[in-house]
């Protein structure tokens, strides 16, 4: 009998030193009291709700919005404070053509203060343009200009809601914006220093270090391990800027500043070649300040780029039956 006794101490002892680490660690997590656990229960939380934003997107790329939306609130459910899962919330009501319900989300998303909230202004003045509330949709795209990222892209934008509104100084200034802040080498590299500032597992020395590069001027000797020739052959064909100067040359059209626009509308010329359209309105404006010789000159250029021009034909017979 003593040696049962003696052989059950021995196996309580035991169990008890295999279990107490268990035991104080289950009743730490119970009472918070361990910040490492925390820590990395809130990791473990983040990555889980993440994926489930990334399986979500994958499901509204493929047009099953039912499956996405339970994934995106899934996410919630795991990390109510996950300004992903929210922004996703947005773009997938949008998607579905629930724009107050896409605007609420977009708002949230902000109010949790995420990195790169252009983005999100950005997304909130479309939806704004689409619902024809063209002065919000200006106000949230200026509050993303404000952030210093996507400026080309951001600027053309507010010329949008600029023009919709009717106040072509405004768009002026807007498009001349955008022109600015088109992809040159130095804007590329600008903005890639400023999208690194929003990202938030820098520490404090490379924020300090970006910083230092932003202050400082940016001169050949920065730019030359950097691809100079591929951005100015892609600056040649970019379309957005096309559409930039077009914005500009129409805004100065509006103003009554025809010299200008007939400026900008040739730049797009030397830009793209075959826009037949272009030298129609460079012949009207010639025509409207009465320098007839240079506006029939224009439109014959129009059909010898395009011999289907109609409107070129019919501008062409009015000038010269007009003599």
């Amino acid at each position: 009998m003593g040696r049962d006794t003696k052989r059950k101490k021995i196996f309580f002892i035991g169990w008890m030193t295999l279990m107490c680490p268990l035991s104080i660690i289950l009743l730490l997590l119970i009472f918070e009291r361990t910040a490492w656990v925390k820590d990395k229960s809130q990791v473990g939380g983040f990555s889980e709700a993440m994926d489930f934003v990334d399986y979500g997107r994958d499901y509204m790329r493929q047009g099953n919005y039912q499956a996405a939306l339970i994934h995106f609130n899934g996410a919630i459910d795991i990390q109510p404070d996950l300004a992903e899962a929210y922004m996703a919330l947005g773009n997938l009501y949008h998607r579905m053509g629930d724009n107050n319900a896409s605007i609420s989300s977009f708002e949230k998303a902000i109010s949790l203060k995420p990195n790169k909230k252009e983005l999100i202004y950005n997304d909130l003045g479309m939806i704004y343009v689409e619902m024809d509330e063209f002065e919000m949709a200006s106000a949230q795209f200026n509050k993303a200009a404000v952030l210093g990222i996507r400026q080309a892209l951001i600027w053309r934008n507010i010329a949008m809601a600029e023009m919709e509104l009717g106040d072509y100084d405004k768009a002026i200034y807007a498009c001349q914006q955008a022109i600015k802040n088109r992809p040159t080498l130095e804007n590329m590299y600008i903005e890639m220093l400023r999208e690194k500032q929003f990202e938030a597992d820098l520490d404090g020395m490379c924020v300090a270090d970006i910083e230092m590069r932003l202050a400082r001027e940016v001169n050949e000797d920065v730019l030359r391990v950097y691809d100079n020739k591929t951005v100015r052959y892609f600056l040649r064909r970019d379309p957005k800027l096309v559409e930039d100067i077009l914005c500009l040359a129409l805004a100065y059209e509006n103003t009554n500043r025809i010299d200008d626009a007939i400026l900008n509308y040739r730049k797009v010329i030397d830009m793209q070649h075959g826009q037949s359209s272009i030298y129609n309105r460079i012949g009207i404006l010639l025509a409207k300040q009465g320098r007839f010789w240079e506006a029939e000159a224009t439109f014959i250029e129009a059909l010898r780029v395009n011999p289907g021009n109609r409107g070129a034909k019919k501008a062409l017979m009015k000038l010269r039956s007009n003599r």
